[in-house]
């Protein structure tokens, strides 16, 4: 029964279905070089949405950011590959404090090309070259 399913239509030395297998071989490792590299990029924006997640509990907390918290952030995005000057942090639109029962709210936005954070030129080329992300939480303040 499999020999009917699998039936060989044509005769010769399998050249045809060689070459026809290398080329499926090749375009499925470039799909799944780009889901790696897509994966990153969301990894990345997973790693910011949860920087500015946890300092918007401190500032929940406190109603205010200090310096050390902001350059905590900064800190730990320049690990990732952005450039300090390219990180724009704020808090409560104007970097005031929160009183009790206001709104506190935090954005963090990034700027980079995708060379500074470790991607490969054929990504580039891809998807652009620079890399903007920003996101904004908002809660109420408990202090």
């Amino acid at each position: 029964m499999l020999q009917k399913i699998f039936k060989r239509t044509h005769k010769g030395s399998g050249f045809g279905d060689l070459l026809g297998t290398m080329v499926c071989i090749v375009a499925l490792m470039v799909v799944l070089i780009s889901m790696v590299h897509f994966y990153k990029v969301l990894e990345i924006k997973r790693n910011i949405n949860s920087y500015a997640r946890s300092s918007l509990l401190t500032l929940e907390q406190e109603g205010e950011l200090s310096q050390d918290d902001i350059d905590e952030i900064t800190q730990k995005l320049v690990k990732i590959g952005f450039n300090s000057s390219d990180i724009k942090i704020t808090y409560n639109n104007d970097n005031s404090a929160a009183t009790y029962g206001k709104e506190v709210t935090i954005s963090v936005e990034v700027k980079a090309t995708y060379k500074e954070l470790g991607f490969s030129a054929y990504f580039s080329r891809i998807i652009g070259e620079t890399f903007n992300y920003k996101t904004t939480y908002t809660s109420i303040s408990k202090q």
